[in-house]
């Protein structure tokens, strides 16, 4: 009997975060700058979750930074992150993102729709990058991501990795950056110690293409900043 609640409850949460993909509560973005931009970054320099949107982007920032942030959205879901960032040395920088990502109070009923606890779920992403200026006004970037998804007593992770590269022109102040993202990722379900009828599941992680372009400028002394970008995920998902 508890078998088959826990299936149905595994397969409703799925539903909520965007038919059953592990990743889909990445596309919501993090950072207030990003979110109040549209949810962009690509073409964003000394963006403090930038691992997230362009590895690129961790280089020549300067200072330390450090942010921390949560959404709360509709159907109880949630989501915090926090981030850190600096120039470690000669125009190199470092920067981690951490996400986390959950439904609160998923009731688990049995036969007889009677509530007998909660399911218990997560979803977690790390990225970490390292970029530097190669050229004049050309950075690159590499990074490392891990996904790790837990719903009741299941948990499953993949590792992948994330390049970027950004163009810097100073005068006038434009960046354009591309980056590649969630790349050699897929994430394998298997509940054989668990339930006496286990199963195997994979789930691709589809690859990320983001493209973007940033213009900083100002208007009677008042700074402004424009950009854009454009996603593309393999598999025709946009």
């Amino acid at each position: 009997m508890r078998r088959t609640i826990l299936v149905i409850a595994i397969f409703s949460i799925s539903l909520l975060f965007g038919a059953g993909e592990p990743n889909k509560y990445l596309w919501l973005g993090i950072g207030a700058k990003s979110l109040s931009l549209g949810n962009t970054g690509v073409a964003l320099d000394n963006l403090d979750c930038a691992p997230f949107y362009n590895p690129a982007s961790v280089s020549e920032r300067g200072k330390f930074s450090l942010t921390a942030g949560n959404q709360f959205l509709a159907l109880d879901r949630r989501i915090y992150y926090a981030s850190l960032a600096s120039e470690v040395s000669d125009g190199a920088g470092v920067g981690l993102v951490w996400i986390h990502s959950s439904v609160g109070d998923v009731d688990a009923r049995n036969m007889d729709s009677e509530i007998t606890g909660t399911v218990s779920n997560g979803n977690d992403a790390i990225y970490f990058a390292f970029a530097k200026r190669v050229f004049s006004n050309i950075h690159l970037g590499l990074g490392v991501e891990y996904l790790q998804s837990s719903l009741e007593n299941l948990t499953a992770g993949t590792a992948g990795f994330g390049a970027g590269i950004s163009y810097r022109i100073k005068d006038p102040q434009i960046t354009i950056g591309f980056a590649a993202q969630n790349l050699f990722m897929k994430i394998s379900w298997n509940s054989n110690d668990y339930y006496g009828l286990g199963y195997v599941s994979d789930e691709k992680i589809y690859e990320l293409f983001r493209g973007g372009i940033s213009y900083r400028g100002k208007i009677s002394a008042i700074p402004f900043v424009l950009t854009g970008d454009i996603w593309q995920f393999s598999a025709d998902k946009i």
